[in-house]
């Protein structure tokens, strides 16, 4: 976190995916160990139903997948065929596990994790994750970061465990006692605490 993102360029689902032409947008990139995998389809589902939430925010979403264009063609149109829903999120193919890599979402005996990462519009990763395989991400939850930390920079505040958008969120804590003491004075719950609506 907090590095540069890795630029790539690669076919996708969706046409060629350049991520240096998407500077200045917030990216949320996921990485997908393959299609026709049961978890990996629940996941794109659940990221195309809030697809429309995510790009209200502002947010490009993008899934990287081990595997072939073909096969991720195949992939997604099985799941539109089954389930009845257009699959709008972007599949890059990356066959040598090259962008993945970059990444560093390979794990230890090189497999691919369920690896989550949100990207600024300066283009520094800001939140990064790792899920097991055997555990799906929730979407909502990854909607509610990205939120939390647009609205956290704009603010310059802080989000405070299970933040929800529209609730306060909490000032940085103070660097020198005077700061602290104004926050008691300004009537804050300690002097290192203190909320504040946005």
């Amino acid at each position: 976190m907090g590095d540069p993102a890795p630029d790539f360029e690669a076919p996708s689902t969706r046409g060629r995916v350049k991520l240096s032409e998407l500077k200045d947008k917030w990216i949320l990139l996921l990485t997908h160990p393959s299609g026709f995998n049961p978890v990996c389809t629940t996941e794109i589902i659940a990221l195309s139903q809030r697809l429309d939430e995510f790009r209200k925010m502002g947010v490009e979403v993008f899934s990287i997948c081990s595997g072939s264009l073909q096969s991720h063609i195949a992939w997604i149109r099985d799941v539109e065929e089954k389930y009845g829903l257009k699959i709008l999120v972007p599949v890059v193919a990356d066959p040598d596990n090259r962008i993945i890599s970059l990444y560093g979402a390979l794990d230890g005996k090189g497999s691919v994790s369920r690896s989550v990462f949100l990207i600024d519009p300066g283009s520094i990763v800001r939140f990064v994750v790792h899920y097991p395989a055997e555990v799906g991400r929730n979407i909502k939850e990854l909607a509610r970061v990205s939120k939390a930390f647009q609205t956290s920079i704009k603010a310059g505040l802080l989000a405070p465990a299970n933040w929800e958008p529209g609730e306060p969120m909490v000032t940085p804590p103070p660097s020198t006692m005077d700061e602290a003491e104004k926050k008691v004075k300004d009537g804050a719950e300690r002097w290192y605490l203190q909320r504040k609506q946005v």
